[in-house]
């Protein structure tokens, strides 16, 4: 069987579905999740979107996808080209 586990931004909020989890309820409620029984879904505010994803890595042993992977590695390129250039004005 395999666990269905999403997590999708809308408008202000971030929805996430999750498996039934004590410690991730727990840590939800902690972040002021607030569950949507008609969404079946856990509802957070969109800048705690950090934090939700730590948690379902933590708790559930979700790992980041490759497009994440990819946005993050073009981040700090263009963070690397940047300190680079400000190096070469010294």
């Amino acid at each position: 069987m395999e666990t269905k586990i999403s997590l999708r931004k809308v408008k202000n909020e971030i929805e996430v579905v999750v498996p039934f989890n004590e410690q991730f309820i727990k840590s939800a409620k902690n972040l002021e999740g607030k569950w949507n029984a008609e969404k079946g879904a856990w509802i957070f505010d969109k800048n705690l979107e950090e934090y939700v994803k730590y948690l379902l890595v933590r708790i559930y042993g979700v790992k980041r996808s490759k497009e994440e992977i990819e946005k993050e590695i073009a981040d700090l390129k263009e963070k690397l080209a940047k300190l680079e250039a400000e190096l070469n004005n010294l």
